[in-house]
Formats: structure tokens, sequence, C-alpha cells
């Protein structure tokens, strides 16, 4: 099953026609549950730590108080990482999809 026009899709109790709006919904519902903590972990998968304008941070806290947008541009980069993946299984049908951070799942009428 490929995305279809006329197909629905629900997501935390709403019905979606439209892709765009229905990965946006995805995408803040993620940037809203995705937490340092969270970050703490992609930092530590990196090697354990980031560095931003010459500094090296190693908790995601110590980025957002260094280095707010470097911080807000790690986060936005994961995000949207986690956004596409989604779309791609919206796309290809590989439905329900858990959306990772949230307790929300993509599924369809089919």
């Amino acid at each position: 099953m490929i995305w279809a026009d006329n197909m629905a899709y629900w997501y935390q109790g709403e019905e979606f026609t439209e892709l765009d709006t229905l990965m946006e919904a995805v995408r803040l519902d993620v940037d809203g549950y995705f937490g340092d903590s969270d970050l703490d972990s992609v930092i530590a998968q990196r090697g354990g730590r980031v560095e931003a304008d010459g500094t090296e941070y190693r908790t995601a806290v110590s980025l957002k108080r260094g280095n707010p947008s470097a911080y807000r541009a790690m986060r936005d980069e994961i995000v949207a990482g986690i956004v596409d993946r989604l779309r791609n299984s919206v796309e290809l049908g590989e439905l329900p999809a858990d959306v990772p951070y949230t307790s929300g799942t993509i599924e369809s009428d089919m």
C-alpha cells in the first residue's frame, strides 16, 4: 500500500487526509516529547560529546546553556530525521507506525 490521496490516516485520535498536515502534527509531538535525557543518549551514541564554536559539551543541558542555537539545531536535526523516517513508512504503507518519544501511532483506514 502506498500513500493515496483518498485515504484517511489517524494519529493521536485525529484524522488526516493530507500527508504534510499529518507529518507536521507528528513533528510537533516528537519535538515536544523529545527531552534532554533523550538528547543525552544521542550525544552518547555519537561519542559522548558535541563540539560547537570550539567548545566541547558532554550533556544536553550544558549545550543548551552554553550554545542554545547549537542545541536547537541538534534537536531539529534529530526530530527531522525521525519525521523523515516516519514519512517514508507512511508513503510505503508500512503501517501502523509507532512514533518515537510519544505514545502515538500512525494508522490508516486500510
